[in-house]
């Protein structure tokens, strides 16, 4: 499993399979990365991380998915999301993509 805490990853995509759990954090930096998501709510935790820029693509329906240690910043997500709390997002423009 690649760690992913106390770094800045720029400009690369990062794909979370379905078969296993993944923590991203702490102290993890996403910086204009592609983020795509086949786990469910259960399989993913941000700790105390941010993402700026890029692309947040989920490939399963994420439901009541609460996400408190993350902050956002100008990232799009793309796929199904319902009833999630994203947390922290700064209040610049964000663009939601149902699919």
């Amino acid at each position: 499993m690649e760690n992913f805490s106390n770094k800045t990853i720029i400009d690369e995509e990062i794909i979370i399979e379905s078969n296993s759990c993944i923590f991203l954090g702490p102290n993890l930096k996403l910086v204009d990365c592609v983020v795509i998501n086949k786990q469910t709510a259960r399989g993913i935790q941000f700790l105390d991380a941010e993402m700026v820029g890029g692309v947040f693509q989920t490939k399963k329906k994420l439901t009541n998915w609460q996400e408190h240690s993350v902050t956002f910043d100008s990232v799009t997500f793309k796929g199904n999301f319902l009833g999630c709390d994203l947390g922290g997002r700064l209040m610049k423009s964000h663009q939601i993509i149902m699919d």
